[in-house]
C-alpha cells in the first residue's frame, strides 16, 4: 500500500466492513489453520458442525434481546478458537481469566442450550500465533462457566435496571484519588515550601 491509489482502495474496502490482509498475514493464517487441522484432538472436535454460527434469543429472566456468534457448534460440543502468544497452560489461563473468557463462554454456552434445547461441553482450541504454531485443546470446567454465568447475569440485570430507571451511572459520582504507581516517584524526595505550604519534590 505504498501508492495513493492502493491506500484509497484499501480505505474503500475497509469502509465496506471487510478486512484487507497482506500476503504475510494470509500465509500465517494458512499455516495456523493447517496446524489446527493436523492436531488429532482439535481436528476431531471440528470435524462436523457449523462455524461462525449467529444466535439470537430473548433472555428468559429480563426479556432483553440478545445475540452472539459461536465459533463452532456441533451436536456434541461447542468450540471457541483463540490465538495466543503463550505455550504454557499457566500463562494461557492467566490471560483467559484477565480477558474474562469464562464469561463469554458461559454466555455462548447458555445461548446454544436455549436455542437448541440442550447443553454441550465447551472446548477452547488455542493456536500459537508465532512459529511453530503449537495447538492446545482445553475442556472448560463447569465451575468456570458457572462463575461466568454469575457475571453476565449481573450485567443483564444492571442493563435492565438502567433501562427501566433511565439512570445510566458512570464510574463514580464522587471525587477519586488518582494514585500513580510507585515507580514514577524518585527514590529520594525533597521538600519545597511554596506560599508557606511544604510540597514534596
Amino acid at each position: 500500500f505504498r501508492t495513493k491509489a492502493a491506500r484509497e482502495w484499501r480505505g474503500r474496502v475497509e469502509a465496506s466492513g471487510r478486512t484487507v490482509l497482506t500476503g504475510d498475514q494470509i500465509e500465517q493464517i494458512s499455516e495456523m489453520a493447517r496446524a489446527v487441522a493436523e492436531h488429532p484432538s482439535a481436528s476431531k472436535l471440528l470435524l462436523e458442525g457449523q462455524s461462525e454460527l449467529s444466535l439470537f434469543w430473548d433472555d428468559p429472566k429480563t426479556g432483553i434481546a440478545c445475540k452472539g456468534r459461536i465459533d463452532f457448534l456441533s451436536d456434541g460440543c461447542q468450540v471457541d478458537l483463540k490465538t495466543t502468544r503463550h505455550r504454557t497452560v499457566r500463562d494461557f489461563v492467566r490471560d483467559a481469566a484477565r480477558l474474562r473468557y469464562h464469561v463469554k463462554l458461559a454466555w455462548y454456552s447458555d445461548a446454544a442450550a436455549l436455542v437448541t434445547g440442550f447443553y454441550r461441553p465447551v472446548y477452547v482450541v488455542a493456536v500459537v500465533s508465532d512459529l511453530p504454531h503449537d495447538v492446545m485443546v482445553y475442556l472448560v470446567e463447569e465451575r468456570a462457566l458457572a462463575a461466568g454465568r454469575v457475571v453476565y447475569r449481573r450485567w443483564l440485570e444492571n442493563l435492565q435496571a438502567c433501562r427501566e430507571s433511565g439512570d445510566w451511572p458512570g464510574v463514580s459520582d464522587s471525587v477519586m484519588d488518582l494514585r500513580f504507581p510507585e515507580w514514577i516517584y524518585p527514590e529520594e524526595s525533597k521538600t519545597l515550601t511554596i506560599g508557606g505550604l511544604p510540597l514534596a519534590v
